[in-house]
C-alpha cells in the first residue's frame, strides 16, 4: 500500500485537531463542531475503539461522545442461587436457620 503525501497530511491534520491536553495532563481527544460534522464516521470509529471525544465550539467544550456501555446478558439466577446457598461468611445464623427457629 502506497502512502501518499495527501494521506500523510490528512493523518497529521486529524491528529493535530484531535489531540489536546486536559488540565490534569492526560491526553484527551477533541474535535471542533465543523470537524465533527465532516468526519463523523472517523470520530465514531475512534469512540467505538473505547476513546472519548469532546466536541468544542469556539474552543469551549459543548458535548462529549463516549462509548456505549457493553450490553450485559440476561440476569444469572443460577449464580444468585449458588451465592445464597453458600455458607455464611460469619458464624451467625443463616436466614434459613432463623426461619426454622421462628426468629423471622
Amino acid at each position: 500500500m502506497q502512502t501518499t503525501i495527501s494521506h500523510l497530511l490528512t493523518s497529521h491534520f486529524n491528529e493535530t485537531i484531535l489531540r489536546k491536553m486536559t488540565n490534569i495532563g492526560a491526553a484527551m481527544k477533541t474535535a471542533t463542531v465543523a470537524h465533527a460534522k465532516s468526519h463523523l464516521s472517523n470520530l465514531l470509529a475512534t469512540v467505538e475503539a473505547g476513546e472519548e471525544i469532546v466536541i468544542t465550539r469556539r474552543g469551549k467544550p459543548v458535548a462529549r461522545v463516549i462509548p456505549e456501555p457493553v450490553a450485559r446478558g440476561r440476569f444469572d439466577w443460577k449464580s444468585l442461587r449458588a451465592y445464597i446457598n453458600e455458607s455464611p461468611a460469619h458464624n451467625g445464623l443463616t436466614v434459613e436457620d432463623m426461619r426454622q427457629q421462628d426468629i423471622l
